[in-house]
Formats: C-alpha cells, sequence, structure tokens
C-alpha cells in the first residue's frame, strides 16, 4: 500500500513542475505547508549525503581491491619486452653517438695532420 507521505511528495513535485508560482505562493503563505516542504527538504538533503559518503566509501573500496589484483601475467612479460627494446635503443643510439662524435674527431685530426704536412710542403 502506498503511504500518506509517498502521495504528499507527488504532489508537491507536481505542483512545482506545473505550477511553480502556485507553489512559491503557498511556500510564502501556508506555514504549515512551508514546514513540512523544509522538513523534507532537509530529509533529502540528509539521504543525499548518506548516498553520497557511501559511494565515496564504497569506491575506495574498489580502488583498494584494484592496487591488490595481480597484474596479467602476459601484460607484465610484455611490459618487460617493452622495456628491454627500449634500454637496447637508448644504448643504440648512445653506441652511434660516440661513434659519430669518434669519427668527427678522427678527421679533425685528419685534416689538421694534412694542414701540417701542407705548410711543411710549403716550408720546405
Amino acid at each position: 500500500m502506498i503511504n500518506d507521505e509517498y502521495l504528499e511528495s507527488i504532489a508537491v513535485v507536481s505542483m512545482m513542475l506545473l505550477d511553480p508560482e502556485g507553489f512559491r505562493r503557498k511556500m510564502e503563505t501556508d506555514e504549515e505547508f512551508r514546514k513540512k516542504q523544509m522538513a523534507w527538504y532537509e530529509k533529502q538533503k540528509a539521504v543525499y549525503a548518506e548516498e553520497e559518503r557511501l559511494e565515496k566509501e564504497m569506491k575506495k573500496k574498489c580502488n583498494l581491491k584494484e592496487k591488490v589484483e595481480e597484474l596479467d601475467p602476459k601484460a607484465l612479460e610484455m611490459a618487460e619486452k617493452k622495456k628491454e627494446r627500449n634500454k637496447r635503443s637508448r644504448e643504440n643510439k648512445k653506441k652511434k653517438k660516440l661513434i659519430q662524435k669518434e669519427a668527427e674527431a678522427v678527421k679533425k685530426m685528419d685534416s689538421d695532420a694534412n694542414r701540417s704536412d701542407e705548410i711543411r710542403n710549403i716550408n720546405d
């Protein structure tokens, strides 16, 4: 069986939606109606606050569970392989840079040696 409080809340919501001006007037003029509505409003605020608290608590619990869960072994293996590839790639880049610097140094030494040979030839 439907209780009176439920029917009253349906009537009030209908009045709010269908005749907002009438609802406002009734809130301003009818003290008993206003007290009922404010009590209902405070009750709803408390209900919503409790629901939000429970929702946050549930999210916290879910987050803890997610952190504890083991990761998929295949995903871990793939991540490890990716790490190794990246490491090799970095090492290869470092080697290439080092080889390039050495090649430039050798070139510079050769050009310096050629210049000194040219200078000797000119002086001779």
